[in-house]
């Protein structure tokens, strides 16, 4: 690996007098190379497992080094290399998300297919089958990513003598709005309505939960009419803060959360007091005895 300066000349800041040679067991490929926000390199190829017996095989293999083309020791495993437990798999593109989520395409034994790893290079759970997704027969080349998060593969088979670009869904997680603030008199009860978006699943399901704050007396409870409706209700008996918590999962990515305040106003009702009346009064005669009035 070799890095340039803009002119075209060779960045001798970079490896040894700008050149990397990176070797492990002598049986690394690479194949595609792609930049982080922060200025890391990725690199995605494949390495051979078991060379020279009957059980050799090859696998994906990916590596990050920092800016100065050092091997990033917070990636991967203790060689800070990353493989994916795909039996027969050459990695030939690799492309880096927004989150800083690593994702990589190629082919294998049992067809194309993808990988995505988090940003420590462990596989990611959430996407695929534990982290990985394998389609087609064909053995794609390059990959790009779409605006929206979805992946597109460009390759082919030679054998079979065609060209094939693929599309994936990126399987984003939701995004939510929570709405509010909100704020109720002493008893309630408030509308609360929230909304969700995500275009490539339609199976979304969403949820409210309202937890109190510091300043709510021990035992304060809350209602909400319909938990899983998009707009519904609330209620709580005692007046203080409280976080409303919106949240949406499709299914396949951590939930996605949105938090909204909701205050309860202390309910001042105007009393009235009223001087006793009294039941008995005395009044005195002209004869020195008195007599009483009932009511």
């Amino acid at each position: 690996m070799v890095r340039y300066d803009p002119d075209g000349s060779v960045d001798n800041s970079f490896g040894i007098a700008g050149s990397l040679i990176q070797v492990v067991t002598g049986h690394e490929s690479t194949n595609a190379v792609s930049l982080q926000a922060d200025g890391k390199i990725v690199t995605a190829g494949s390495t051979v497992l078991d060379a020279g017996s009957h059980s050799e095989r090859t696998q994906f293999l990916l590596s990050r080094y920092t800016v100065n083309g050092d091997l990033d020791e917070h990636f991967g495993n203790s060689k800070d290399q990353v493989m994916a437990p795909v039996e027969d798999a050459v990695a030939t593109g690799v492309a880096i998300q927004p989150d800083g989520k690593i994702v990589a395409t190629g082919s294998s034994a049992a067809g194309a297919g993808l990988a995505r790893y988090n940003t420590d290079g462990s596989l990611d759970p959430f996407f695929g089958d534990g982290g990985i997704a394998l389609t087609t027969d064909d053995e794609p080349q390059a990959m790009a990513l779409q605006t929206d998060g979805k992946i597109v593969t460009v390759g082919g088979s030679q054998e079979l003598q065609r060209f094939r670009v693929t599309r994936y869904l990126g399987e984003a997680s939701p995004t939510v709005q929570a709405g509010g603030p909100y704020a109720s008199a002493d008893g309630g009860p408030v509308t609360i309505t929230g909304a969700v978006s995500d275009p490539d699943s339609p199976t979304v399901t969403h949820s409210w939960s309202v937890a109190p704050q510091s300043d709510v007396d021990a035992g304060a409870a809350c209602m909400i009419a319909d938990p899983a409706a998009l707009s519904t209700t609330v209620s709580c008996t005692d007046d203080g803060a409280y976080t409303i918590t919106f949240t949406a999962g499709d299914g396949v990515n951590p939930p996605t959360t949105q938090t909204a305040q909701f205050t309860v106003a202390q309910c001042h009702t105007r009393r009235h007091h009223h001087r006793p009346r009294r039941t008995d009064s005395t009044r005195h005669t002209g004869h020195g005895h008195r007599a009483i009035h009932r009511p």
